[in-house]
Formats: C-alpha cells, sequence, structure tokens
C-alpha cells in the first residue's frame, strides 16, 4: 500500500500516526477484527477458525485472544450472543 503512495511503510506509518493519534498496527487489526463480527453476522455457522483464516489470522488461539482482547470477550461468546 506504501508504494502506491510512493513512500516508504516506515514513512506511511508514521503519516497515518500523526493523523489519527493511532498506530497504524491498530488500525489494521481493528479492521480485521471488524471484518471477523461482519462474517459471524453473515455467517452464523461458520466455524470461527475459518473466520479467522477469512481475516488473514492463521492462528485460531491468537484470533480468540486477540478479539477478546478488542471485543472483551472470546468470540465464541459473542457469536453465542448474536444468536
Amino acid at each position: 500500500m506504501a508504494a502506491d503512495f510512493g513512500l516508504s511503510a516506515e514513512s506511511l506509518r508514521r503519516r497515518i500516526r500523526k493523523q489519527t493519534g493511532v498506530p497504524f498496527k491498530k488500525l489494521y487489526l481493528d479492521a480485521k477484527i471488524a471484518e471477523a463480527v461482519r462474517l459471524m453476522i453473515l455467517r452464523p455457522n461458520t466455524p470461527l477458525a475459518d473466520i479467522a483464516d477469512a481475516v488473514g489470522i492463521d492462528d485460531p488461539f491468537y484470533f480468540s485472544r486477540l478479539f477478546r482482547r478488542y471485543r472483551g470477550e472470546p468470540p465464541s461468546e459473542y457469536r453465542r450472543k448474536l444468536i
């Protein structure tokens, strides 16, 4: 993405942080978790490991930890409340 703007990756990260006040990694992970939530809503019967993989997280245990950190509860609990 940085190359599309003619910047180095680090330069793009700095600019994003300067503009938003939020580190790029947090924005990136927020987007992944938001997409995971969207997929849970659209595909309620899809295994969570498949949803993790669909958002680019290969390790379902890491996905669960990350989801809990961002949403305050594990993905299985979140999904149960959706249903």
